[in-house]
């Protein structure tokens, strides 16, 4: 299994690099945080809909819905986020580990 000390370099167009470090700003968050989030939430979206899994709603995971009239300001205190981080990352692991094929898991 991958360690959380490998890094990965991908290249992304200037739009994602700028709103993921316009993210980490707004929250005080390193881009590996505001990326492994935003994958995560992805992984889950699809998860859900393509497989049908039994995965938890981004509230019910403790984020809660954000005010569109407020974008731009901080929303949610680090203590809320991390929260939610760890749930979320909690669900995608559960998922992932029993969707992979047994000679894939580690």
């Amino acid at each position: 299994m991958k360690t959380m000390k490998e890094k990965w370099t991908i290249p992304v167009q200037d739009w994602l690099k700028d709103y993921v470090d316009f993210v980490g700003n707004l929250y005080d968050l390193k881009i590996s945080e505001v990326v492994r989030a935003y994958v995560c939430v992805g992984i889950c979206a699809v998860f859900k809909e393509s497989f049908g899994c039994d995965i938890p709603s981004i509230e019910e995971m403790g984020l809660p819905k954000l005010d569109p009239k407020k974008a731009g300001q901080a929303q949610i205190d680090e203590e809320t986020f991390f929260r939610f981080l760890y749930n979320l990352l909690y669900h995608t692991r559960k998922n992932v580990e029993q969707l992979l094929p047994p000679q894939v898991k580690k």
